[in-house]
């Protein structure tokens, strides 16, 4: 059976990696002409971290990221509101990690590569279209190196193409753009000291718009160094819509470049005018998309969706 997936992120990938353990031989399509470690801190619970482990990936996951023990759940001066125990000290089966997204990318990447081959993954084709045939399904991309269009036939086509997915538009064109919340954040890595056992995430504020978040993605080089720290600011900026709109803000329009979270049990973060900034920032948009045809009372997913986009 030929397979052909449109977009080689975090998911298209590990779609591939499951259809080949399956003993099929898929074939992705990304639009960028290189995949390259770009993101910030993400989080995977233990039942993504399970199928992983399935596809022979536990090894290489527990290398390039931090299995956290705690969540804290904080009011907005820093006081303890809620903790809980996260991944195997909660009882499951697999760890929850923390880790950068951009490691977890290359490290599929290089996965799909070894197990697939090289030619299992065609970057720089941006999808068009796809039309129903005889036989199956044709996909329409256009190489963007060369401005040329290129087409090929499968049993099956996935789209893996993100939140706001041409090949999703296309099966429901009545659907429309994702819903906007309204709340840009700002996310970032930076070396950081300890937070508290070095294995929590910390969540104050609490209310979206009103949020920060912190966790560490990588251990200190050396005893009592600095830890890679991810950090999350939640800032509302305008009211709920639809559409690109939420992609639209500028981004002269930043938070006050003071603030601070107060302490919790022991460790303070600051940022002030005159410190040094993050090594690596994004600022993003926060939308849902609910499943095709769902009823108002049925659950959304919050994706953090793309573009977003970098400041200095």
């Amino acid at each position: 059976m030929r397979v052909s997936i449109v977009g080689g992120g975090i998911a298209g990938l590990t779609c591939a990696l499951s259809l080949h353990a399956a003993g099929f031989r898929p074939r992705v399509h990304e639009a960028a002409r290189t995949i390259e470690p770009v993101g910030v801190g993400i989080n995977l619970l233990p039942h993504a971290v399970r199928e992983l482990a399935e596809l022979g990936l536990a090894g290489e996951l527990a290398s390039i990221a931090l299995p956290p023990h705690r969540l804290g759940y904080h009011d907005r001066s820093g006081a303890p509101v809620w903790e809980e125990e996260l991944g195997l000290a909660a009882g499951y089966h697999w760890p929850q990690y923390s880790v950068h997204r951009g490691r977890l990318h290359v490290m599929l990447l290089a996965a799909v590569h070894d197990r697939l081959g090289p030619d299992s993954l065609h970057t720089g084709r941006l999808f068009q279209r796809f039309e129903q045939t005889g036989t199956g399904v044709r996909a329409h991309f256009t190489d963007r190196t060369t401005g040329t269009p290129v087409v090929e036939d499968a049993d099956v086509l996935i789209g893996s193409d993100g939140i706001d997915s041409a090949v999703r538009a296309q099966l429901h064109p009545d659907e429309g753009p994702a819903h906007w919340n309204g709340v840009h954040m700002w996310r970032g890595v930076a070396r950081s000291p300890q937070l508290l056992d070095g294995r929590s995430i910390v969540v104050a504020g609490g209310t979206p718009g009103a949020k920060f978040v912190a966790y560490p993605i990588e251990d200190p080089q050396t005893e009592g160094g600095e830890a890679l720290l991810n950090w999350v600011l939640e800032v509302r900026r305008a009211e709920p819509a639809r559409g690109p709109g939420r992609a639209a803000v500028s981004l002269r329009k930043r938070p006050a470049p003071a603030w601070r979270t107060g302490t919790c049990r022991g460790s303070t973060w600051r940022r002030s005018p005159n410190a040094p900034r993050p090594s690596s920032s994004t600022r993003c948009s926060t939308a849902t998309r609910c499943p095709a045809g769902a009823s108002g009372a049925s659950p959304c997913s919050a994706t953090p969706p793309t573009p977003c986009s970098r400041w200095a």
